[in-house]
């Protein structure tokens, strides 16, 4: 599992997540990185952070960490535009076919930072549209 975040800017903070995820767990990843990727990716102080509806991440001390930092946080379903960014990267990772994990886990690091940005643009100009596919399915699943 990992940690990641990106905007139109390109790629934020990423953490291979090796451990048992929790609340409390996911709450300290925030804590590390979500002001210090919203720095990186140079958004301004009213950002809208968007993460899916795992019960971790809708957790009461999740919500209530985020309410209280005063962090904007858009409601989604459960798939969301990282997905998308992903089965990019998953593709890239598979052309140099990584033998062990150490060579998986780099190469997934590496794909990561060398995102392409005009990859990352079409992801983040789809949230619109996306966001008027899920309203229009009555907050279902979208294609």
């Amino acid at each position: 599992m990992e940690w990641d975040c990106f905007s139109w800017h390109g790629v934020g903070t990423y953490e291979i997540i090796e451990r048992m995820m929790t609340e409390e767990a996911y709450q300290g990843i925030l804590e590390r990185y979500i002001f210090q990727s919203k720095r990186k990716l140079r958004l301004q102080w009213d950002f809208v952070f968007q993460h899916d509806r795992d019960p971790k991440h809708t957790a009461i001390i999740i919500t209530a960490w985020l309410l209280e930092l005063k962090v904007n946080v858009l409601d989604w379903p459960a798939q969301f535009p990282i997905e998308h960014l992903w089965n990019i990267l998953k593709c890239e990772v598979a052309k140099k076919s990584p033998k062990r994990k150490a060579e998986l886990t780099n190469l997934v690091a590496q794909e990561w930072v060398n995102s392409k940005t005009c990859v990352i643009k079409n992801v983040v100009e789809s949230i619109p549209r996306r966001i008027s596919a899920v309203l229009a399915a009555n907050v279902g699943h979208i294609s």
